[in-house]
C-alpha cells in the first residue's frame, strides 16, 4: 500500500510532561527521537469474544509480542464476553491470558459492559495494561476507567496513555460506541454518560499532541458496517484539522476486515475471533510518521511461530477448571437447535432474522417457568390467572446446540448472566414491542422469499437485528412492506380465537423476559414506563434453561426433538410459498471437498435420500419453502438452510455455503430408502481410474458384487431425478445406479496398532513410531495421518504417504505436552479405500 507520511512538531518540554502524564507498562521515559529513524510494529486484535485460544491463539501472539523489537500489542475491545471461558469468570480468565500475552493497552468494547459496573472495574484493575475509554464518564463526570491497574501498581487516567518506544512517544486513546448505553443491559450502564465519539476524539488528539506524543493511535470500538450511527470512517472524515495529527485508527465492533486510508488516516480492523492478527509497521524519522505496511496475519502465516509456554499452561489450568464444573450431560437433542449458525462459515445469526427452533424452545421454557410461578403462588392474586407470554432477543442467543448438551454448551448459547424477570403489560405494549422487533424486516422478495431491511438510501441489506424477538405464548402476523409502527396485522394469545386489540390498555398479560429487555435494552423503552413495574425476578436465564432441558428430556433419559419451526411469526407479502434450491458443501475431515461422491442425507425428520456431490463437492437439492435441517445419515452432521435468510441459497462476499463434514469412521445408515449404498471415504474418487466398492467400509466380512463394474464419476447421470417427500419437503437430487468393483481391499478395521512409542531424534525433534498387527492385502499404497484432534483438521495434521504399514514413523517438530495423539491409516488399493484410526497414549515432553 502507499505510505502515509505525517509531520510532527515536538515540544522541548516533552520529557517533563511525559514524567507526569505517561501511564505505561514500559519502563523508561525519554525525549522524542528527533533524527534517528525508529521502526515501530503495532500488533492489534479486536472482537476476540472469549476466543483467546482459538484461531491464531494468544500463545503465538505472545511470542510475536515478546520477540519483536519496538512493538506494541493493542486490542480494540469486546475481549471479555462470548464463550464459556468468559461467562464462567465474568471476563477474568480472558484477561489473565491477555496479561500473559503481553498486551500494552485495550479499549473497552460494548460487551465489556455485559457485567455489573463493579465487575467491570474489578476486571480493569487486574490487568497488566490500562483499559481505556475516553468518552465514557461515571456519575461524578470522571472517566469511568480512571483508577489503578496491575493490582494497584499503576495509574490509569481512563482515557489515554503514552508509551516510550525507543525514544518515540506513542500516544493511545480509546473510544466506545455511544450505542453501548442501549446495546447492553441498561442496569450495567446506569449513571454513565457516553459522550460523542468524534468530539472526544478531537479532544484526545489535542491533549496527546500537547503532551508530546509523536505518534497518535485511536482504539475505536465503533465499527464500519453502518449498524452504528457514527462509524470509524465518519470519525476520520470529521476530524478537520485534527486529522493530520492522528496516525492510525484500530477499529472494532463491526467484525469486518478494514485496511483503508480515510482523510489521510489509516484505518485497520482484523475481523473477529482471532482469525487474524493485525500488524502495522510505521517509521518515525525527522518528526515524520510513515505507515510502511499493514498486514493481516493468519494461522498459516504463523504456522512456524512457537507457542508461549506460560500462556499454554495458564489456558490448560483454566480449561481444567471449566471442564470440571460444566461437562456433566444435562440432555441430548436428536436434531440441532438453531440459534447462531456456526456451521455456516463466519457464523449466521438466524435468530436475528427469523424464528428459530432454539428461540422457540428458550421462550417456551421462560413461559412455562412463569406458569409454574402462578401454580406455586409466587405469582398470585391479580396475576394468578393471567396469560403468560415470553420473549428473548435474538442477540442474546449466541450459538446453536447439537448432540449432548451440558452446562458448557448452555453458556455458549446464553453467556450474559441475565436474570429472568416478569412484568405485567397490556396488549398495546405488546404491539409496540413487536413493531420494534420487526422494524428491520422491510421487504420480502416476491420470487425467493428472502427478507431484507432497507437502509437510509432504501438499499436492501440483511435484516439482522439483535432486538428481533423470539416469542412464546402468542403468534404474530405482519406485513414487511408497511411503514414502521404499522407492520403488525394481528397478535393472538395461544388458546384465544380473537386477536388482541392493539389499542387495549386495560387487559393484563404477564411478560417473561430477561432483565436486559425489561430494563429497556435494544431500545425496548416501553418496558421502562413507571406504570409497568417489575413484579418478580426468578433465576439467571441459563439456570432456568438448564432446568427446562432436564424437564423436557426427563433428566436426560429422553432425546429432545424440537421441530425446525412452529410458525409463530408469519409474514404476509406478495411472495407465494414455493420450493427452492439449496447448496451445501460436503467436506472430509481434513476440510477438503468430497467431489463426485455418493452420500446419504435427510431433511428434518424425513427418510434418508441418496445423491452425488458435484465437481466442487457441493450437494445441490430442492426443498420446500421455509427453514430446514439437513444432515448426513451416517454421522448426524447437520446444517441449517432457509430461503427467508438466504442461508444455503446465496453466499455473501468472503463466505461459502454451509458445510457438512463426513467422518471417516462412520457407518452406513441401513434405513436409506433409495439409490445405492454409499461410500463415505474422501479418497474413494480421488483417482479417476480407480473403481469403488461401497460395501468395503460397512462390513469387513462382506464381498463385492463382481457382476457390476463401473466408474462412479463417469456413471453419474445428472439428468436422472429421484423425487420423494420428507416432512413435507420435496427432495430432488441427482442419483446413479449401484457401482462395485471386482477386487476389494481388506477392511482396515482389522489393522490394529500393536505398539506405539515416542522417540527422540536429533535436536528438539521427536517422532511417533507405530507398529501394526496386520498388513492389508491387495493394497497399492497407504497414507498415515497424525493429529492432536480426532477431527484431523488439515492445518493441524501431519500426513505422510508410505508404502507399508508394517512400521511407520511420523516426525513432528515438537510434541505438545500432555496431549493425546491420534494416528490414522488410510489404505489405497485397486478395489477401493478404507480407513480406521487409533489412539496413541498421551505423552509428555520436557
Amino acid at each position: 500500500m502507499k505510505s502515509i507520511i505525517k509531520k510532527r512538531l515536538t515540544s522541548i518540554f516533552v520529557s517533563l510532561v511525559m514524567v507526569v502524564s505517561m501511564v505505561s507498562p514500559l519502563e523508561s521515559v525519554t525525549v522524542s527521537a528527533a533524527d534517528d529513524a525508529v521502526t515501530i510494529t503495532i500488533f492489534h486484535t479486536n472482537d476476540i469474544h472469549g476466543r483467546q485460544m482459538e484461531g491464531i491463539g494468544l500463545a503465538k501472539v505472545a511470542t510475536l509480542r515478546k520477540t519483536t523489537e519496538n512493538s506494541l500489542l493493542l486490542d480494540a475491545g469486546d475481549a471479555t464476553q462470548g464463550t464459556i471461558l468468559t461467562t464462567i469468570s465474568s471476563g477474568e480468565y480472558a484477561l489473565d491470558l491477555m496479561n500473559l500475552a503481553g498486551y500494552d493497552a485495550m479499549c473497552a468494547g460494548n460487551h465489556e459492559f455485559d457485567y455489573s459496573q463493579e465487575q467491570i472495574l474489578k476486571n480493569s484493575s487486574i490487568t497488566n495494561f490500562p483499559i481505556l475509554s475516553a468518552n465514557v464518564l461515571n456519575s461524578d463526570n470522571e472517566p469511568f476507567f480512571k483508577g489503578t491497574f496491575n493490582n494497584g501498581s499503576n495509574e490509569n487516567n481512563g482515557c489515554n496513555t503514552i508509551f516510550d518506544v525507543d525514544g518515540v512517544q506513542v500516544g493511545v486513546f480509546g473510544l466506545t460506541t455511544v450505542e453501548t448505553e442501549t446495546d447492553v443491559n441498561p442496569n450495567n450502564t446506569k449513571g454513565l454518560t457516553f459522550r460523542d465519539e468524534l468530539q472526544v476524539a478531537k479532544e484526545q488528539i489535542k491533549e496527546l499532541d500537547s503532551e508530546g506524543a509523536d505518534v497518535i493511535i485511536c482504539l475505536a470500538h465503533v465499527g464500519n458496517s453502518g449498524e452504528t450511527l457514527l462509524t470509524s470512517e465518519d470519525i476520520a472524515n470529521g476530524l478537520d484539522d485534527y486529522a493530520k495529527d492522528l496516525d492510525l485508527i484500530i477499529d472494532a465492533h463491526s467484525h469486518t476486515i478494514e485496511d483503508s486510508v480515510i482523510n489521510g488516516v489509516q484505518i485497520v480492523q482484523t475481523g473477529c475471533y482471532l482469525e487474524n492478527l493485525g500488524e502495522v509497521v510505521m517509521k518515525y524519522e525527522n518528526d515524520n510518521v510513515t505507515i510502511e505496511s499493514t498486514e493481516l496475519l493468519n494461522s498459516e502465516d504463523l504456522e512456524d511461530v512457537k507457542e508461549d509456554e506460560q500462556v499454554l499452561e495458564c489456558y490448560e489450568n483454566i480449561s481444567s477448571t471449566i471442564d470440571a464444573e460444566t461437562n456433566a450431560k444435562i440432555a441430548s437433542t436428536k436434531h440441532a437447535l438453531w440459534g447462531t449458525i456456526a456451521t455456516y462459515p463466519g457464523g449466521r445469526q438466524e435468530c436475528r432474522f427469523t424464528e428459530t427452533n432454539l428461540g422457540d424452545f428458550i421462550t417456551d421454557i421462560y413461559r412455562e417457568s412463569g406458569e409454574e410461578l402462578q401454580e406455586n403462588g409466587a405469582l398470585s392474586g391479580e396475576y394468578k390467572d393471567l396469560p403468560v407470554v415470553a420473549v428473548e432477543n435474538g442477540g442474546g442467543i449466541r450459538s446453536s446446540m447439537q448432540g449432548d448438551i451440558n452446562y458448557k454448551s448452555i453458556l455458549e448459547v446464553m453467556p450474559f448472566s441475565n436474570t429472568l424477570s416478569y412484568k405485567c403489560i397490556s396488549p398495546k405494549v405488546l404491539y409496540e414491542m413487536m413493531e420494534l422487533s420487526l422494524e428491520s424486516v422491510d421487504y420480502q422478495d416476491p420470487e425467493t422469499g428472502h427478507i431484507y431491511a432497507k437502509d437510509a438510501d432504501d438499499t436492501l441489506i440483511d435484516a439482522k437485528n439483535g432486538g428481533f424477538l423470539q416469542i412464546s405464548g402468542f403468534n404474530v402476523v405482519f406485513e414487511p412492506g408497511k411503514e414502521d409502527g404499522d407492520k403488525i396485522v394481528s397478535l393472538t394469545i395461544d388458546g384465544e380465537s380473537e386477536p388482541l386489540d392493539r389499542n387495549d390498555e386495560t387487559k393484563s398479560i404477564i411478560l417473561a423476559a430477561n432483565t436486559f429487555l425489561n430494563a429497556g435494552g435494544n431500545n425496548y423503552t416501553m418496558l421502562t414506563d413507571d406504570k409497568i413495574p417489575l413484579i418478580i425476578e426468578s433465576d439467571v436465564t441459563d439456570k432456568v434453561f438448564a432446568e427446562g432441558l432436564r424437564r423436557y428430556s426427563e433428566n436426560g433419559t429422553k432425546e429432545l426433538n424440537i421441530p425446525i419451526t412452529d410458525n409463530r411469526i408469519i409474514m404476509k407479502s406478495d411472495y407465494v410459498a414455493k420450493d427452492y434450491d439449496v447448496h451445501i458443501c460436503v467436506n472430509d475431515e481434513n476440510n477438503d471437498p468430497l467431489a463426485n461422491t455418493e452420500i446419504s442425507y435427510y431433511v428434518d425428520d424425513g427418510e434418508a435420500q441418496n445423491a452425488i456431490t458435484d465437481a466442487n463437492g457441493q450437494l445441490n437439492i430442492t426443498v420446500s419453502d421455509g427453514p430446514h435441517t439437513i444432515g448426513l445419515t451416517n454421522n448426524y452432521s447437520e446444517v441449517y438452510v432457509c430461503n427467508y435468510t438466504g442461508t444455503g441459497v446465496t453466499k455473501a462476499e468472503n463466505e461459502s455455503f454451509p458445510i457438512l463434514t463426513m467422518k471417516d469412521d462412520s457407518t452406513e445408515n441401513p434405513e436409506a430408502t433409495s439409490g445405492p449404498a454409499v461410500t463415505n471415504d474422501p479418497d474413494a474418487t480421488e483417482d479417476p481410474s480407480s473403481t469403488s466398492d461401497p460395501s468395503a467400509t460397512s462390513d469387513p466380512s462382506s464381498t463385492s458384487d463382481s457382476s457390476s463394474t463401473g466408474d462412479p464419476i463417469a456413471s453419474a447421470n445428472p439428468s436422472t431425478q429421484a423425487t420423494s417427500t420428507a416432512s413435507g419437503s420435496t427432495i430432488k437430487a441427482s442419483t446413479t445406479s449401484a457401482v462395485a468393483s471386482n477386487t476389494s481391499v481388506e477392511s482396515t478395521n482389522k489393522i490394529k496398532p500393536s505398539k506405539t512409542k515416542i522417540k527422540k531424534l536429533k535436536g528438539k525433534k521427536k517422532a511417533i513410531f507405530v507398529k501394526w498387527k496386520k498388513v492389508t492385502k491387495n493394497a497399492t499404497g497407504y497414507k498415515v495421518a497424525c493429529s492432536t484432534s480426532k477431527k484431523f483438521k488439515k492445518k493441524k495434521t501431519t500426513v505422510k504417504n508410505i508404502k507399508s504399514v508394517k512400521k511407520t514413523k511420523i516426525t513432528i517438530k515438537k510434541l505438545k505436552s500432555k496431549k493425546k495423539y491420534y494416528v490414522r491409516v488410510r489404505v489405497k488399493g485397486e478395489g477401493g479405500v478404507s480407513s480406521t484410526w487409533s489412539k496413541v497414549k498421551s505423552v509428555k515432553t520436557k
